[in-house]
């Protein structure tokens, strides 16, 4: 009885894998990470998606397309690193998968779960291997495979050797921006964060006096912009009058008939010019299925995690599962990926659909 039952479970596990494709979460450590707890190591994350069953050194290959695109070793070997894999509430210790025994065994595993997602970590056993310039990495893991709760962690400032490098550019625009602009209520900390990110494409794009064509400064009239600090434009005047200072002095007509010369009249200060009405609010334009999350002719904006970017834009906890279950770790997945993989994989509903579309809209930024 209990071998009869044994094969139905497994029959049962082979239709519900069949025809469809496993999602692998990949975190790629260094081998100066070997030594930490497991969820303590700071590495490298990416996914990748296989047709559920694929041969063992097919399985093998793609891993290493993964590690190659991360670490850039001057040797590509599997033998270099250790394969340890976990699945969500069916097995949560972390196991080897070296051959292909322990690699059935693992598809076994998955094929519990209807949603076949794994999570992979890779560890790098020889430094010898590793290029330090080629590596970008992340902070340490947390739980990956139950994203529905997480705790509430303590935040604290963080130090200049905790900024990541490539942000420094970003926040230094930031700054500026905000010495530059005296601001009352708009613009906020989003505006500004928009406005420096445009900064790094370019003077055309965006400048420290002119912000970038994006809606939100579609709706933020002239005057409400900001005003010059006064110590900037005091400096400014200053600047202007290079010549020697002019003083007006009024006379009165008794005191000009005893010099016999009329005075010429005063003309008026000119009018300042007439502030331009706000651009209209630019429609985020209709998509089809094959077309790509981010359109041509837009930017990617700034670089953030997925939790970020949810919580910024106001997606809901649903979109932000659905996200993470498809291995969108951040926003730098983006560019690589199109709607169809929302649609079908993802399921996202209509509702759903807009809400990412309008979060999308308002991260990117235009190129004209």
């Amino acid at each position: 009885m209990a071998h009869i039952a044994a094969k139905k479970a497994q029959q049962s596990n082979e239709d519900l894998r069949e025809g469809r494709k496993a999602t692998y979460n990949i975190s790629i450590f260094l081998a100066s990470e070997k030594e930490k707890d497991l969820k303590k190591r700071a590495g490298s994350n990416t996914f990748m998606k296989l047709a559920f069953g694929e041969p063992f050194d097919t399985w093998k290959a793609q891993l290493l397309v993964r590690i190659d695109k991360a670490v850039k070793p001057d040797k590509l070997d599997i033998n270099d690193y250790e394969l340890l894999f976990t699945v969500a509430r069916t097995s949560p210790a972390p196991m080897a998968v070296t051959s292909e025994d322990e690699y059935d065994d693992m598809l076994e595993r998955i094929a519990k779960n209807k949603d076949l997602t794994c999570s992979l970590y890779v560890q790098a056993l020889h430094p010898k291997q590793e290029k330090e310039n080629n590596w970008e990495g992340s902070a340490p893991l947390d739980e990956e495979d139950e994203p529905a709760k997480k705790k509430a962690k303590k935040t604290k400032a963080p130090k200049p050797t905790d900024i990541n490098t490539a942000n420094i550019p970003h926040n230094d625009n930031i700054k500026a921006l905000r010495e530059r602009w005296l601001c009352h209520k708009k613009p906020g900390h989003a505006h500004f964060d928009v406005w420096a990110a445009a900064m790094l494409k370019g003077p055309d794009v965006a400048s420290l006096t002119t912000p970038p064509n994006h809606h939100l400064f579609s709706a933020v009239a002239g005057n409400q912009l900001g005003q010059l600090s006064p110590l900037i434009e005091r400096q400014n005047r200053m600047k202007n009058n290079n010549g020697p200072s002019t003083f007006q002095l009024s006379l009165s007509p008794e005191v000009i008939q005893l010099f016999g010369k009329t005075p010429a009249p005063q003309t008026p200060p000119a009018a300042p010019p007439a502030l331009a009405a706000p651009a209209p609010i630019v429609q985020p334009p209709p998509i089809n299925d094959e077309a790509p999350l981010i359109p041509r002719n837009r930017l990617s904006g700034p670089e953030m995690p997925l939790d970020q970017f949810c919580a910024m834009y106001h997606l809901t906890d649903r979109v932000r599962n659905k996200l993470d279950e498809c291995g969108y770790s951040g926003t730098h997945t983006f560019p690589y990926s199109k709607w169809k993989d929302l649609v079908g994989e993802a399921g996202l509903k209509a509702g759903e659909i807009a809400q990412l579309k309008h979060a999308l809209f308002q991260w990117t930024i235009p190129t004209e």
